[in-house]
């Protein structure tokens, strides 16, 4: 059993959410391994994916992975970011969350649920991948300095706000 009362917690193995605490309120969950690793669903504060990952795998598990704070994928070195199965939902009550990702990033599923808050993605080299559905349930995303591909999937606005002034690519996908 896993219990964090830190601010910072650094994990170079996987992490499976049956062997810890859900209290990680105001914590930072650094996957900084030098190797393949597998993040399971679970609700998260501040979520960061970083290190040399050697050509390794990062797998996001099957199920719900919730961010309420903020999101850096900042690793070098990654062979591929595996996420079949899984949707990643950011949340919170923060008035802005930045999302971070130093090249690109592959989603399954994505839904930005902020509640009249932002997501503002920052990095202006930013790919993200989705190859589900692409939510805005509600809030507002900010993704002015990114490119956005769409493989797969619907993209669903249901009452939130898309800011997006680089490139946004609808491959395949339909708006709903």
């Amino acid at each position: 059993f896993f219990s964090s009362r830190r601010r910072h917690t650094r994990l170079q193995g996987d992490w499976s959410s049956d062997v810890c605490s859900s209290d990680l309120t105001g914590n930072t969950v650094d996957f900084n391994g030098t190797s393949s690793q597998t993040i399971d669903p679970f609700n998260f504060n501040n979520l960061r994916i970083s290190g040399n990952k050697n050509n390794g795998t990062i797998t996001l598990g099957s199920g719900t992975i919730k961010v309420g704070g903020d999101f850096a994928a900042t690793a070098t070195s990654i062979g591929a970011y595996s996420a079949t199965g899984n949707t990643v939902e950011f949340t919170g009550s923060d008035a802005s969350n930045s999302m971070t990702i130093s090249t690109s990033m592959n989603f399954n599923n994505l839904v930005i649920n902020k509640a009249g808050q932002s997501l503002l993605v920052t990095n202006p080299s930013s790919i993200i991948n989705i190859a589900g559905d692409h939510t805005l349930a509600a809030g507002q995303f900010l993704a002015t300095n990114a490119t956005i591909n769409m493989t797969g999937g619907n993209w669903k606005n249901n009452g939130a706000t898309f800011s997006d002034r680089k490139s946004t690519r609808l491959n395949s996908s339909h708006l709903v």
